[in-house]
């Protein structure tokens, strides 16, 4: 059973570990009543280690208030009187230091893991050196929280492992630790101090310190590694410039705010009593004051590119002054959050962008999430815990805290059309807003110029415009590679790429029971690559999910930026259609369930869509289709389908294959249905078989006056289509020609084409 104050660990133990019950704790108000209820877990002995916990429970707690109340965070330092002490490494602490090698993981250079004797050992060789790092402040004593391994190496010092306690971080002790060794390597007369920086999953708090204080120093060398030369000299005076921003992984991981309100009321908030001081004292003249408000009201007006004299002159005083308000009300919040942001995750102000996803600048970390959620709710007030989680901009979360999710702007826009007749046109973002009649409105997305200006009212409302495209196929990165080898005669087929399966254990060119007389076919390349951070997937979900499911993710990007747009810009009610044929990777995830090397499913027909759906935040229909050779096509007909009854405003409709297990190649040899050798040659002699490829492809479909509205560019136009399938025939896989020239007539007469 695991109980917490913070609702995200809470929901991250329950997501990981599935085998243990995680507990909320409960409000202030109602801590007394969840304690009646948990005396079963009551535990009658206190050991050593549990005053030592409860201890240092209280003195963080003491440490969290003291920030809280300093002004600056120069003075939240001082203030700790901290002690750090470094040494050499004694035998005394030999198990200490081993096992912060084995746990220390955000903060950690290199993340080796060392045993006692890996130590001992390396405390033997020439020019090595060991050092620990003790901390202790006003509220208490941390004990070793550092280790630092250096050897000297011609005329610097490498640094082999440096590692600091979490516990620790947010107080400048990494900031003194380079300091001391900088000293240590200019009284040996070491120029260089050398550090290698090895990335993990968790170890980012590390290559941000690194970055701050030695950015401009660093040599890649792997994707993974980097090498930092820094002068020592450099390094002698790196605390002196550092400041609230340039501390990693300063704030604490669990739920500050909840901690800090228990004794919220029993001590007053001097932070707030200075600043109020100190702008008493900044606006002591009259002059001073009127320079306060013409720049409160430059800020909060002139930037949303809507003056008071526009509207005033167009719709009358009235509509002016329910602008202002609107206006002022929603940028005075709007920078409330960018204040609170930056205070948070120590950046600028102006490097944040409302209309950019949060998740950009939190980087996926959920507890700044509740570090920000409980700044928020210590300057407003009645903040609810889950706010971040459920909008995804800071400008969505500026609506919500204004009472409303619509844009202000377009709120205002809507009184003064029905006041005045009037609408506003364009985009609503600050840049520029234009008040035209309704009648003279005109919406131009600003995308590719469209292949097609205008539509003829007569025309079908039932068109479909396809206004991306995006593929990939054997030896063609994109459709202009593809188109190039078609124009230009190139083969794209070859051998059973290495690493797909053991072609020695399967081929036979006379075939034979479980093996496959054929090794050719259209392949693609890289399919094992991936680039997980980018699509926000974590290096192992990525590794156990079905490569057609990253292909497409993949593609779908491509797709959506030749269509001129962004994932933040794409609508919402896209659906996404995928039409699917192989289930092999299937087949090696039920191995591995097997064989416990699997706890999920990453390779279900469904998830392909879905991936879509989930990344882009797309709210349309999301389905997958298995109907054999034509899957894509079924899957382009029921998006179609889709736009033309309304369910979705947009559409992604595609296809993919791929051979992961040899089982299909088997199976199609024991038919004789491939080809004997690297050739296809339909209705040609020498005929022996066909061949199969790979391939990923989709389509970006809007229905065509949405298109045109929109100034997309379009690529073509689907009229109509049909479907239909050959019921009883010769044989199970045998095709119905009359079947298909019914279907082919259907189509037709669906698109009204003679």
């Amino acid at each position: 059973i695991f109980i917490d104050d913070n609702p995200v660990e809470c929901a991250e133990v329950m997501a990981g570990c599935t085998g243990i019950l995680a507990i909320e704790w409960p409000s202030e108000d109602d801590n007394a009543s969840f304690l009646e209820h948990i005396w079963t877990l009551d535990n009658y002995s206190v050991t050593e280690e549990d005053r030592k916990r409860q201890e240092s429970y209280r003195a963080n707690l003491e440490r969290e208030r003291l920030r809280d109340n300093c002004f600056s965070f120069k003075d939240f330092i001082e203030s700790l009187e901290l002690e750090i002490n470094i040494n050499h490494l004694v035998d005394e602490k030999l198990d200490r230091v081993s096992q912060l090698t084995n746990r220390t993981n955000q903060f950690n250079f290199s993340s080796i893991r060392r045993s006692k004797p890996e130590i001992s050992a390396i405390l033997k060789e020439e020019n090595c050196e060991c050092l620990t790092v003790d901390v202790k402040d006003r509220f208490g004593d941390y004990g070793t929280v550092g280790v630092v391994i250096t050897k000297v190496s011609g005329e610097s010092m490498k640094i082999d492992t440096f590692l600091l306690s979490c516990r620790v971080l947010g107080r400048g002790i990494e900031h003194r630790i380079m300091e001391e060794l900088a000293k240590s390597a200019q009284q040996r007369n070491l120029r260089f101090i050398k550090v290698k920086y090895v990335r993990t999953d968790k170890n980012e708090p590390a290559r941000i310190f690194l970055e701050q204080i030695a950015g401009k120093y660093a040599v890649p060398v792997t994707e993974d590694t980097v090498e930092y030369v820094i002068p020592a000299e450099e390094l002698l005076r790196v605390f002196n410039h550092v400041s609230s921003s340039d501390i990693t992984g300063r704030d604490s991981k669990r739920n500050r705010a909840k901690k800090v309100k228990r004794h919220r009321n029993a001590f007053p908030d001097v932070r707030k009593k200075e600043k109020l001081l100190t702008d008493i004292f900044r606006l002591a003249d009259i002059r001073a004051i009127s320079d306060e408000i013409e720049k409160f009201r430059m800020n909060n007006y002139n930037q949303s590119g809507v003056t008071v004299e526009d509207i005033s002159a167009k719709v009358g005083k009235d509509t002016a002054e329910i602008e202002m308000q609107g206006l002022r009300g929603y940028h005075n919040i709007l920078d409330l959050i960018k204040d609170t942001f930056s205070i948070s995750l120590g950046i600028q102000k102006d490097e944040l962008d409302e209309n950019v996803e949060i998740d950009r600048y939190i980087n996926r970390n959920s507890l700044k999430i509740v570090e920000i959620t409980s700044r928020l709710n210590r300057r407003i007030g009645n903040i609810q815990p889950t706010l971040l989680f459920e909008h995804k901009t800071i400008k969505s979360i500026a609506m919500e805290l204004m009472g409303s999710r619509h844009n202000p702007v377009e709120n205002i826009a809507d009184n003064v059309k029905n006041k005045a007749g009037f609408v506003f046109c364009g985009e609503t973002n600050g840049d520029e807003i234009d008040l035209k009649k309704q009648d003279d409105k005109k919406i131009s997305a600003g995308h590719k110029e469209a292949g097609v200006n205008s539509v003829d009212e007569s025309s079908s409302m039932n068109d479909i415009a396809i206004i991306g495209l995006n593929a990939r196929f054997p030896k063609a990165a994109n459709v202009d590679e593809f188109w190039n080898n078609l124009t230009g005669g190139i083969s794209s087929i070859g051998e059973v790429p290495e690493g797909r399966w053991d072609m020695e254990q399967f081929y036979n060119p006379n075939g034979g029971p479980g093996k496959s007389y054929c090794k050719w076919g259209g392949f693609l390349e890289g399919v094992d690559r991936f680039e997980a951070s980018f699509f926000n997937i974590s290096p192992r979900e990525a590794e156990l999910m079905d490569p057609q499911q990253r292909l497409f993710m993949e593609v779908v990007w491509g797709l959506i930026e030749d269509a001129g747009y962004t994932p933040e810009t794409i609508n919402r009610d896209t659906g996404v259609f995928v039409g699917l044929i192989a289930s092999d990777y299937n087949t090696l995830t039920n191995h591995a369930a097997i064989c416990g090397e699997s706890a999920y499913r990453n390779s279900d027909y469904y998830q392909v869509p879905n991936r879509i759906s989930y990344f882009y935040d797309l709210h349309g229909p999301s389905i997958a289709v298995d109907t054999a050779c034509s899957s894509a096509g079924m899957a382009l007909h029921l998006a179609c389908a889709s736009l033309r009854k309304g369910e979705c405003g947009a559409a992604i409709a595609g296809g993919i294959n791929l051979f992961l297990h040899p089982s299909r190649f088997i199976q199609y040899s024991q038919m004789k249905v491939l080809s004997s050798d690297d050739k296809c040659r339909p209705f040609g002699e020498g005929a022996t078989g066909t061949l199969y490829g790979e391939g990923v492809g989709a389509l970006l479909l809007k229905p065509l006056n949405a298109a045109v509205r929109d100034g997309d560019h379009i690529y073509a136009v689907i009229k109509g289509g049909a479907v239909n399938s050959g019921g009883r025939t010769n044989g199970f896989t045998v095709p119905s020609p009359a079947a298909q020239e019914e279907l082919i007539s259907k189509a037709l007469k669906e698109s009204g084409i003679d």
